[in-house]
């Protein structure tokens, strides 16, 4: 009887298991596809960079970040890896007031690293509302990237990912 029952666990178990695997071939969900753009929420606002005005006194601070999703281009159907493809950053965060905005992106690249720096700009000597203020920002990386296995630094956190060889048609 105790064998039945951890035999029935066992193939009860292997079914949930195989449905997974099999709902993972369906492809990334939207908000990891390359390219796709998630709607404004009331929440949460898509940000640009944009330029203090010039009467502007303010300081910059490194962005307070929740998560970076890294999205890579498909390969077009018969390219070479050996072109490369793009890579781009749903980048999450969030501003601790509501005076805060994004101030500046740089990214320098070595081979398989690429390092990010983004920077939040808040004026001097202004009162500004306490509140969380969420945010995403899409971060096109520089250059193209082949096959490999690569490693991204935003603000100074690592964010493995791998451009995987085309599929053959």
């Amino acid at each position: 009887m105790i064998r039945h029952a951890a035999l029935s666990l066992l193939l009860i178990g292997a079914f949930a298991w195989g449905g997974c695997v099999a709902s993972r071939d369906d492809g990334p969900p939207p908000g990891e596809q390359f390219g796709t753009r998630l709607p404004d929420e009331a929440t949460v606002e898509t940000l640009q960079i944009t330029q203090p005005g010039e009467e502007e006194s303010f300081y910059t601070i490194p962005a307070v970040l929740d998560d970076v999703t890294l999205r890579v281009e498909p390969f077009e159907p018969g390219a070479p890896a050996s072109e490369g493809t793009r890579v781009e950053a749903l980048v999450k965060g969030a501003f601790p007031d509501a005076c805060s905005a994004l101030h500046t992106v740089v990214q320098e690249r070595a081979l398989q690293l690429i390092d990010v720096t983004i920077e939040m700009r808040r004026p001097q000597g202004q009162l500004c509302a306490t509140v969380v203020r969420p945010f995403r920002y899409y971060l096109m990386l520089d250059g193209t990237y082949t096959p490999g296995a690569y490693t991204l630094l935003v603000n100074g956190k690592e964010y493995p990912f791998v451009v995987r060889e085309p599929q053959a048609e």
